[in-house]
């Protein structure tokens, strides 16, 4: 009697424990019986580049931790629409999912301009810990209120830089020189350093350069080689003089209407997981496309005297937060940081 009242026993801690580990033994054990979606996810980097492998590989572990529930389809390069296009569309609900420079939301919010303006960000540590402080706050309030709900703000990019065919050392280098750029603060913070710069989407760049229309762009170096403009500049000017971050934006009507809770956590927890990924194989080979490009014959010129261009730009913020008004106050407190 004894020895049948024990397996009893066993038998129900047994089941209680799977029962347990079936339910909460993993953070995707609550998405197994959800209702399978499928979202879009567009984004500006060429394909297999760092960032369409991590966009594919964010795509295979949301699937594999949903058990198959959540499906993503990955479009790279552009293939939805520009980046204004992608930003806007994902605001709308007609993309579920956009990774693109953090300024191309400037399109939607001002506050996000004020992040890719060239000579404002010392390096990337310095980027990461205001948006890890009270302004990353803001910045994701300020998008939700403009129907995007940021997954993640911090897939690095390597530093902008710009290329040409005559060297520029100087700030007074910078002028007259024609810089395709292909967002608002790279344009107006140039423009008052005496360039031209215009904007001209990614696709269309190398013709532009080619045929004369620009002199040169102003891109991370990685961009420079994916894009071949190795083949149409002579020189790569490596100013670093903007240190960015992708952001990964979730419509918000996607959000509401398509993703339980712990789907929306599940791709929270990836993207963080991802982002990691993303960052080490990225600065791991910023020397390869730096030899790459030296290696087809574009010059790396360093620039004589970069505090210049930086003092430019503190000068310059009264101005630039005329054109922004909402990024009021920002610049001022991203240098205190």
């Amino acid at each position: 009697m004894k020895k049948m009242l024990l397996g009893i026993i066993l038998t129900l801690i047994l089941a209680l424990t799977l029962s347990m580990v079936g339910c909460g033994g993993s953070e995707s054990g609550n998405l197994e019986g959800t209702q399978q979606v499928t979202l879009k996810l567009g984004h500006n980097s060429q394909v297999n580049s760092i960032t369409d492998q991590a966009t594919k590989k964010f795509a295979e572990l949301v699937k594999e931790r949903s058990h198959g529930n959540m499906i993503i389809d990955v479009y790279p390069a552009n293939h939805l629409g520009g980046n204004r296009e992608m930003a806007e569309q994902t605001a709308l609900g007609a993309i579920d999912i956009v990774v693109v420079g953090l300024a191309s939301f400037g399109y939607i919010d001002d506050r996000f301009n004020m992040m890719q303006v060239p000579f404002l960000f010392r390096d990337q540590e310095h980027l990461h810990n205001v948006l890890d402080g009270e302004l990353g706050d803001v910045l994701k309030e300020s998008m939700l209120k403009n129907d995007i709900y940021m997954l993640n703000m911090k897939w690095d990019r390597l530093p902008r830089q710009i290329t040409s065919n005559k060297p520029i050392r100087t700030i007074e280098d910078m002028k007259g020189q024609i810089i395709r750029a292909g967002v608002q603060p790279p344009i107006e913070a140039f423009k008052r350093m005496g360039a031209e710069p215009t904007s001209v989407p990614l696709n269309e760049m190398y013709l532009a350069v080619q045929q004369g229309i620009v002199d040169g762009v102003e891109l991370p170096i990685d961009y420079v080689y994916d894009y071949s403009i190795f083949e149409v500049n002579d020189y790569c000017n490596m100013l670093n003089h903007t240190y960015g971050t992708l952001g990964m934006g979730l419509s918000r009507i996607t959000k509401d209407k398509k993703l339980s809770e712990d789907q929306l956590g599940l791709l929270e927890a990836v993207a963080d997981e991802i982002q990691i990924w993303h960052n080490d194989q990225l600065w791991a080979e910023q020397q390869d496309y730096e030899n790459k490009i030296s290696a087809a014959g574009m010059v790396l010129v360093e620039p004589e005297n970069v505090d210049a261009f930086y003092q430019a730009v503190a000068n310059m913020l009264p101005e630039l937060e005329k054109i922004w008004p909402d990024a009021i106050g920002m610049g001022e407190i991203i240098m205190k940081y």
